[in-house]
């Protein structure tokens, strides 16, 4: 606990104000929920504060922006535990809102509202010629979640982290690793699950490049702007100056900047039986 208060009070100082810090469970739209996560970054003015008997907390999935993992020594095998802890919270990200039309940032909302206007051009066309069968509303909303991809859009995913106080076995050791499981990946899919950042105070950082510029992403969207690819690795040794935690802490909070925090609906986590009464 001592590490993850550690790690909250410094990502405090740089986060944005919405952002707050906590550790507990996250629920999936289906019901699904993670095993505990250290270090979960939330939308404050988004989530609902929900607890068990044993006040452990749950943040539902449409308002946290990152989580996060916060050992001590870690050796080889476990940096792989670690790591398929992660995806496993990103994966939740696959079944997305109902509605998935963020609240933050503003410009990806102004986005999807622009693309919504577009949708709805077309269809009031398609229905024109008696291309569209569906109601104005149903289409747009069957469109709107096509258009939620958290594999090929990486806002739409969340950010997940690594922080320890060291490898055993040194910074080769962190890289070999981290390369290994990366690689090991067998779908695009799969790829886009993979952590953002690893930070080992003792060895360096860790995170990807393309085109010999810094990225924060597993993926990258290739020029066409229609595809993406896998990104290669990019790591920055540990010196006494302490430019791998500047990197990182600078990283961090530029790539939750950038993540969808969606509006919590309750009804969307929990199936209402209605029966309508005719007075």
């Amino acid at each position: 606990m001592y590490r993850e208060r550690l790690l909250e009070n410094l990502l405090k100082t740089f986060l944005p104000r919405h952002i707050e810090t906590g550790t507990g469970f996250i629920i999936g739209r289906k019901g699904d929920t993670s095993t505990q996560v250290d270090i979960v970054l939330f939308d404050a003015d988004e989530t609902p504060k929900v607890e068990d008997a044993a006040f452990r907390r749950f943040y539902p999935l449409e308002t946290i922006v990152a989580v996060g993992e916060v050992k001590s020594s870690l050796k080889k095998s476990e940096i792989v535990n670690v790591l398929k802890k992660l995806r496993k919270v990103k994966e939740l990200t696959r079944d997305g809102p109902e509605t998935p039309i963020p609240v933050r940032p503003s410009w990806r909302a102004a986005e999807v509202v622009i693309e919504q206007a577009k949708h709805r051009i077309q269809i009031e066309q398609d229905k024109k010629r008696g291309h569209c069968k569906k109601s104005v509303s149903d289409r747009m909303h069957e469109l709107l979640r096509e258009d939620y991809n958290p594999i090929e859009n990486h806002w739409q995913n969340k950010v997940s982290f690594v922080v320890c106080s060291d490898i055993a076995g040194g910074s080769k050791a962190m890289k070999d690793e981290i390369t290994s499981f990366t690689s090991r990946v067998t779908s695009e899919d799969e790829a886009s699950m993979d952590h953002n950042m690893f930070l080992s105070l003792a060895d360096g950082y860790q995170t990807y490049a393309h085109n010999g510029k810094a990225h924060l992403y597993p993926r990258v969207m290739m020029n066409d702007g229609t595809t993406n690819a896998r990104a290669t690795m990019s790591f920055i040794a540990a010196d006494d100056d302490c430019n791998h935690i500047i990197a990182f802490v600078s990283d961090l909070c530029s790539a939750v900047s950038d993540v969808a925090v969606y509006p919590f609906r309750i009804t969307d986590h929990v199936e209402l039986t209605r029966e309508h009464i005719k007075w």
